[in-house]
């Protein structure tokens, strides 16, 4: 492809960024903190019956984030 149309390429055509991308430092580290509690629910709740009684476990109990 000439140097022209590469040009043409980048003016005309979108370049999108991957949002992972766009992410820092500081929100990468709380995006991983919450992926890794979302698993350990994942990993407690394996039917129905027991994410319904983790979600009551977690919403009863006291939680950093009130």
């Amino acid at each position: 492809m000439s140097d022209s149309n590469k040009a043409l390429k980048e003016k005309l055509l979108s370049s999108r960024k991957n949002g992972f991308d766009r992410v820092d430092a500081a929100e990468l580290e709380q995006m991983e903190a919450y992926c890794k509690e979302y698993m350990t629910f994942l990993d407690a709740g394996k039917t129905e019956r027991l994410c319904a009684a983790e979600t009551c476990l977690l919403y009863t109990s006291p939680s950093p984030r009130d």
